[in-house]
């Protein structure tokens, strides 16, 4: 239809105003959003600025502490180097004057070092960490030109940071580490020594049951930070090697893992290869027991790459390989006499090789009588008769000596 009843004209007449009033309403609560989230931006600006300024704050008072810690370990290191021992002792401080004690000694020993080597306390610190009240840092040194680092602790008093003794809870966080067979168990600083320690040993193992045709035992290594500390076994079966922390003596950087420590190792290791590979030796002064003496300190000379002092079974391992001296071992050390046990078709007669080195065992013979020299020399040759003698020459406390054995049933026997 062309045309609107009344009625109708006059609903649409009254829903005008109704919509009007809706748009205004809208506008108004946009307007409304608006102003909320403006103000709620001002005020995460403002809270934000807040944190900001107090982290800021904290990071600048962090910074005052640690720098006036290292500070402290500036003027310490300088009263050890320039020799001011109330400056050193001044810095020290304890409950127990145990503490002052020891410090004392420890900077007459500085100055004693400083006379006899090449020692520069430049105080630098390699590793800090702050802890509360706590403060542990890492202190280099280089001594005969090789750096060393030295763990100190301080504690951070009223009146400033002072040294105090080790704090070994504060060692860092505990780890493990696994090379081959042997794992090692560390707290956080000691981290690259375990390394170190993980791989030699691993190695060590290794080697030393290729020599004995044995299989490589698990091991476990325990990295101790405490005092009075031996490299020692907690246990043999299964091996579990307690070693100290390297810091607490005075870590060579360049070599953490030190010749002292690897030969303390070293022997451990081999005698507990020895013992479980060969047999039980049967007398003490008989040949098994050299056997066992002899290979123990083969495999030290064969782990650190030094000479043994272990001339006979290091010859044998040179000229018969380690088939020949697993051969060897294996007779004598079940009750076989020496010279009958390196008797073997594939090798000149023992008492007339010219491979094998007797000097050690002669020593040891020797020793059996009561007599102890370092024999330098062992010739083979043989009397009138043809029957092989050895002349073997060195020294004791008295000079130069020699001595002649012969073989007689089938040993070397001391004739002169």
């Amino acid at each position: 239809m062309g045309f609107k009843v009344n009625w109708e004209i006059e609903a649409e007449r009254e829903r005008l105003p109704d919509m009007g009033e809706d748009m205004e309403l809208a506008h108004a609560g946009r307007r409304a959003l608006l102003r909320f989230i403006g103000l709620l931006l001002v005020l995460l600006l403002v809270v934000g600025g807040i944190v900001a300024a107090i982290l800021l704050r904290l990071r600048y008072v962090d910074f005052e502490v640690e720098q006036a810690l290292r500070d402290t370990v500036s003027s310490e290191v300088t009263a050890l180097r320039v020799g001011d021992s109330d400056l050193f002792l001044r810095l020290q401080r304890s409950a127990s004057e145990d503490w002052l004690t020891v410090q004392r000694a420890s900077f007459d020993n500085y100055q004693a070092l400083k006379q006899q080597s090449d020692v520069s306390l430049a105080g630098t610190i390699r590793d800090i960490a702050v802890d509360g009240q706590r403060g542990r840092v890492i202190v280099e040194e280089i001594i005969g030109g090789a750096p060393y680092a030295r763990v100190w602790f301080y504690w951070r008093y009223e009146d400033g940071w002072f040294h105090v003794p080790p704090d070994f809870t504060f060692w860092g966080d505990p780890g493990t580490i696994r090379a081959g067979s042997v794992e090692v168990s560390y707290q956080g600083l000691d981290s690259r020594f375990a390394q170190a320690a993980s791989e030699q040993i691993s190695i060590w193992l290794s080697r030393g049951c290729e020599l004995l045709g044995c299989t490589a035992p698990d091991m476990r290594v325990v990295i101790t930070p405490a005092d009075n500390v031996a490299t020692q076994w907690l246990s043999q079966d299964p091996p579990y090697l307690e070693m100290q922390s390297p810091y607490l003596r005075g870590a060579r950087t360049d070599a953490l893992f030190d010749p002292v420590q690897q030969l303390e190792a070293a022997n451990l290791v081999a005698r507990l290869l020895v013992e479980r590979a060969l047999q039980p030796a049967p007398d003490a002064s008989g040949d098994a027991a050299y056997a066992h003496r002899a290979a123990a300190s083969a495999l030290v000379g064969q782990f650190l790459n030094v000479p043994s002092g272990a001339t006979l079974i290091d010859s044998v391992l040179a000229s018969r390989g380690a088939s020949g001296l697993m051969l060897f071992l294996g007779r004598v050390t079940t009750g076989e006499p020496i010279v009958s046990a390196l008797t073997s078709p594939e090798y000149p007669a023992p008492a007339s090789d010219p491979a094998l080195d007797w000097r050690d065992y002669l020593a040891w013979r020797l020793g059996q009588e009561g007599i102890t020299a370092q024999l330098v020399s062992a010739t083979l040759s043989s009397d009138g008769g043809g029957n092989p003698i050895i002349t073997a020459s060195g020294t004791n406390a008295n000079g130069a000596v020699q001595f002649t054995f012969a073989l007689i049933n089938g040993a070397w026997t001391r004739t002169g």
